[in-house]
């Protein structure tokens, strides 16, 4: 009800006028316990992968950043909390390299050499409206939002990010994201990480600790969006294992990065339902038969 004329408004008095549906006390308290069952659930899958990646995250800077397996050899000690077998995929001295010390056996290389970086595509232009959400960097830091893009536009599947897909966008908010979502089109600005020889995981963690190297780049930049090039990449060295000591880190992390896949999944799923039941439920369009 709007009151005046030059400036339209809605009089305290008037809230008195606007008839809702309630629903009754014990429809009420269902609506309030499911909603309290499903936000404790995807609070505790939350909850959850925080441990999963911060093991995940630890285990892989002992091994590949720090080389802990190696100094405590090199110094006549068992590594920390690892199996013969295990310890003995390590060697137990250094050897020089451009890096500096790696261990004996590695190769020096740089983040390049690990998997393909495929350039999203400008699929906001003339996008339809439908179809498959549009990934910008808005969509990777906080989710889908009132300005998400969406387009019915064909696309390569390299430019298509999948669930589970490595994206890392190269400019402006300088970052590497899992994709949890449905499947849906990379753009521009960001790269699509195609891991072929080495498990996501090995690429993913590599990304990460490179990170700061590349977020110094862009913001020596002199532009109003700080950005890096592919010749960048290049730069982030780092030190290859054989793929024995690969192989033996996947069968610890591996499972713990697809674990945390899954439960983002899960949680996505359940805020789905969440949301969908709830105003059903509250305006009584959809009933439930209580005992």
């Amino acid at each position: 009800m709007h009151v005046g004329t030059m400036i339209p408004h809605f009089r305290k008095g008037d809230f008195g006028k606007l008839l809702i549906p309630v629903p009754d006390s014990r429809t009420q308290r269902f609506i309030g316990e499911m909603y309290l069952v499903l936000s404790r659930k995807m609070d505790h899958n939350r909850r959850m992968n925080q441990t999963l990646e911060s093991l995940a995250r630890a285990i892989f800077k002992s091994w590949f950043v720090d080389f802990d397996p190696v100094v405590a050899k090199a110094a006549g000690k068992k590594p920390l909390g690892m199996s013969a077998q295990t310890a003995a995929l390590f060697p137990d001295r250094f050897q020089d390299s451009p890096l500096g010390p790696i261990p004996k056996g590695w190769r020096a290389g740089s983040v390049a050499d690990i998997a393909r970086y495929v350039n999203g595509r400008n699929f906001t232009k003339n996008a339809s409206g439908a179809g498959r959400m549009v990934v910008r960097i808005a969509e990777l830091n906080s989710g889908p939002g009132r300005s998400t893009v969406y387009n019915e536009v064909a696309a390569d599947p390299k430019n298509t990010a999948y669930p589970g897909d490595l994206l890392f966008s190269w400019s402006g908010s300088l970052n590497v994201y899992r994709w949890h979502g449905d499947e849906a089109l990379v753009n521009q600005h960001i790269f699509k990480v195609v891991c072929e020889t080495y498990p996501q995981w090995f690429v993913h963690h590599h990304l990460r600790e490179a990170m700061p190297f590349f977020q110094g780049i862009a913001a020596d930049k002199a532009t109003t969006m700080g950005h890096i090039k592919r010749e960048h990449i290049a730069q982030a060295e780092v030190a290859f294992p054989p793929m024995s000591v690969v192989q033996g880190a996947d069968r610890i992390i591996g499972p713990l990065y697809d674990r945390i896949h899954r439960t983002e999944r899960q949680c996505a799923a359940l805020a789905t339902l969440r949301d969908a039941l709830l105003p059903q439920l509250m305006s009584g369009e959809l009933r439930v038969k209580l005992g």
